[in-house]
């Protein structure tokens, strides 16, 4: 459990390394943003990496519980709804979490992949129990959903190129023709 101080600085460390990344960030904007000094920070949480390591354990946690909470096993009449179901869940998790995810999607530490990876586990691990149709490889197809869906949330966070909810009912509709589904 974490007190309110160091959730205060993860707050901050998760915001930062989501705009810097983990070598552009510094401890001291990272203090600042949280309203302690650096002596704090690092009193908590000893090195940057340690304090980077415990952003994503600590969001890591929060999010695969939303995960799990979003993926319930029920049954779909038609994979249309599967894909809409699934596809406007993702687009809404990611939304919730866009900081994290983005730093899960451009950080090379071993870590934020594991993370990654785990996440698409779950997905793919959801479409193999649920989907009325049979994908030939569940763990391409979750990484294509998510991949997609974080590129949109992506725009419509940093650039808001077009227009974020006609783009994920599109990819709806054309994974669904590209499944043979209608």
């Amino acid at each position: 459990m974490t007190d309110k101080t160091e959730q205060k600085i993860l707050d901050a460390a998760l915001k930062i390394f989501s705009e810097e990344g983990f070598k552009g960030a510094t401890t001291r904007v990272i203090a600042q943003e949280s309203g302690f000094s650096e002596l704090t920070l690092f009193r908590k949480f000893e090195t940057k990496e340690n304090l980077f390591n415990s952003v994503l354990i600590k969001n890591r946690e929060d999010i695969l519980e939303e995960l799990d909470s979003m993926l319930v096993d029920k049954e779909f009449e038609d994979n249309k709804w599967f894909l809409e179901t699934l596809i406007k869940n993702l687009a809404d998790l990611t939304e919730n979490n866009f900081e994290f995810v983005h730093i899960l999607v451009y950080n090379k530490r071993q870590i934020a992949g594991d993370i990654l990876m785990e996440i698409i586990s779950h997905i793919s691990q959801y479409i193999e129990r649920v989907s009325p149709e049979k994908y030939t490889d569940s763990q391409v197809f979750a990484l294509n959903i998510f991949s997609f869906v974080y590129f949109v949330v992506f725009d419509k966070n940093r650039r808001n190129f077009f227009d974020c909810d006609k783009a994920i009912n599109e990819f709806i509709d054309h994974s669904v023709k590209c499944c043979n589904i209608s």
